[in-house]
């Protein structure tokens, strides 16, 4: 059994409809980590979700600051929901329906029908995320290949979705660099934004090491040395991508092609307007602290983080808080701001030292006492690279020898 709500929000013209889904539990809040996210300033930042169980969809308040109500009852614990009741959440009323069988959002509908974007011609889907779907697509007049990205129908309703998609265009604007996607055009197509960016061949790192289980610290560093030298360049231009991790990095199969890709959750310094104090953006596992507790204070070092964080994760083949077992984000985040993840030296004992000091000083919990900028640890990295792989090429050179004798 399926079931949506219909969310309005004060001040707000539209109405914005997202389905439940009864395989998981669903925050709600303006947190933009929320399965369903509210632009609400008296919302907590997981106010409230929703669950089903037995038969029948809960409602559950997250120890809010200004609580959750139910057809005007301020609500305690999980409280069961029948079709039209009536939720209010700070300045924001959800209406909770049923919703029969004809009227449940398909696979077909989540892609795109259409076969020609303006003067693209859509050859595949490539994949997508919670908002975003990606294209493979060519200009009618050329063969070269491009990667569309468009808002989802239902993320194109959403004034915070489509201002966190704008903001991604101009930043992918103003970049110049290998390891970084570029921008070739910004486009409308039935009320959903696009852009066709740079088609990067290869796979996401994330991929990489699902199959390879783990990386060996010669081709991690490989990975991760375009990337400080990406970061370096961006940061320089005051932009900080705040999502940086396994799945937003693609690269062929000799690693000798890196680029970071989507720009959704970018922060441009000394701009304001679209991040509030307190909101998280990010993906939990591989995000710093202090980006959890105020997101709108983040720093070029949550960048730094982020990348010790992927490095961890190809080196363990496990992401950083691995052991922590929840699908409760509240639980997962106050976890993250409380402990660091379990040592690296535990899980892949045979790294060198000299991996396992960049991995400790990149992802040190006081921003302090990471790396002062990219650039440094870029420096770093490279230093090591090339003693790895000396150490490598000697080890090689007696091992021939030996046979040869």
């Amino acid at each position: 059994m399926k079931a949506k709500v219909i969310i309005r929000t004060a001040g707000k013209a539209q109405e914005i409809q997202r389905f439940l889904d009864p395989h998981q539990e669903m925050q709600v809040g303006r947190s933009p980590l929320c399965q369903i996210h509210v632009d609400d300033r008296k919302l907590s930042r997981i106010h409230c979700s929703f669950s089903f169980s037995q038969g029948s969809y809960f409602i559950k308040d997250n120890i809010s600051t200004n609580g959750t109500y139910v057809n005007q009852k301020k609500i305690s614990a999980a409280e069961p929901l029948k079709d039209n009741d009536v939720i209010r959440i700070g300045d924001s009323q959800l209406l909770f329906n049923l919703v029969q069988e004809a009227e449940e959002p398909t696979p077909r509908q989540s892609n795109l029908i259409a076969t020609k974007i303006d003067l693209y011609d859509i050859i595949k889907y490539l994949g997508g995320g919670g908002n975003g779907e990606v294209y493979l697509a060519k200009q009618s007049s050329s063969e070269t290949l491009f990667a569309l990205k468009i808002l989802k129908p239902e993320a194109a309703t959403d004034p915070f979705m489509v201002k966190r998609f704008i903001k991604e265009a101009r930043a992918c604007a103003s970049l110049n660099h290998p390891a970084l996607i570029k921008l070739y055009d910004v486009g409308m197509f039935e009320d959903r934004p696009y852009l066709v960016l740079e088609y990067a061949r290869g796979r996401t790192l994330s991929d990489v090491i699902y199959e390879k289980k783990r990386l060996d610290p010669i081709p991690a560093l490989k990975i991760t040395e375009p990337l400080t030298s990406a970061l370096e360049y961006s940061h320089g231009l005051g932009i900080i991508h705040r999502d940086i991790k396994p799945g937003n990095v693609l690269v062929t199969d000799d690693y000798n092609e890196v680029k970071l890709i989507d720009m959704g959750m970018v922060k441009i310094l000394n701009e304001t307007g679209l991040t509030l104090a307190g909101q998280t953006l990010g993906t939990p596992r591989y995000m710093p602290p202090e980006q959890i507790e105020d997101a709108g204070k983040t720093t070029a070092l949550a960048d730094i983080y982020g990348l010790g964080a992927t490095l961890y994760s190809m080196l363990a083949g496990l992401p950083p808080y691995y052991e922590l077992r929840t699908n409760h984000l509240g639980e997962m985040l106050q976890y993250i701001v409380s402990w660091p993840p379990m040592p690296l030296e535990n899980l892949a004992p045979d790294v060198p030292s000299s991996v396992l000091s960049i991995v400790q000083k990149a992802m040190a919990r006081d921003p302090k006492n990471r790396f002062e900028n990219a650039g440094d640890m870029g420096k770093e990295v490279a230093k090591v690279l090339q003693k790895l792989a000396s150490e490598k090429t000697v080890g090689k050179e007696r091992g021939q020898l030996d046979q040869a004798e």
